[in-house]
């Protein structure tokens, strides 16, 4: 089955969908990265100028602490999307400034649960949590606990630890 055609159609539909500042919503005025991410990933094989305006938006809509925000014009402390942006700029080898930073938000991001006095309450005063409080992983946003979607999306990034500087999903290095 020739499948040619039916990405030739995809990507158009998408391509009209972009907003006039790059990015792609959830059907409404308002940008958002997780859709603008999807959509990078999705037509990273077929190099348009869609994707390029694409990928420089999302590198204008990080925030100083790497972190990407939800939305356009959404808090400054970040989110769980940091991992998506961070997908789609290792997928598309594209913006190592900004990927360095994402990482480095990232390899600083953990759930609620993992500061240590979360850890020993969950030993001692609410020791019938049904979890092990020694494993954690990423929140949707700071400060609360880690969810399996955001720690998914972190995991998928397979960040470099221990001094190891390349990803181990894409083979390339990543900047200090």
């Amino acid at each position: 089955m020739d499948t040619a055609p039916l990405i030739r159609v995809v990507q158009e539909i998408l391509e009209s969908r972009q907003s006039r500042k790059g990015a792609w919503g959830f059907g409404s005025d308002q940008d958002a990265v997780e859709p603008t991410c999807l959509v990078i990933l999705a037509l990273r094989h077929q190099p348009s100028v869609y994707v390029e305006r694409a990928l420089d938006t999302l590198e204008t809509l990080q925030n100083r602490d790497g972190s990407w925000p939800a939305f356009t014009g959404d808090e400054p402390e970040g989110c769980w999307t940091t991992a998506l942006a961070v997908l789609s700029l290792i997928a598309t080898r594209h913006g190592t400034k900004w990927l360095g930073r994402g990482i480095q938000w990232l390899l600083n991001a953990r759930g609620r649960e993992a500061h240590w006095f979360w850890q020993w309450k969950l030993r001692t005063v609410d020791n019938k949590v049904k979890f092990d409080p020694a494993k954690f992983g990423w929140s949707w946003v700071p400060e609360t606990t880690s969810w399996v979607v955001p720690t998914a999306f972190a995991l998928i990034v397979r960040i470099p630890r221990d001094g190891d500087q390349r990803s181990e999903l894409m083979s390339i290095t990543i900047p200090k």
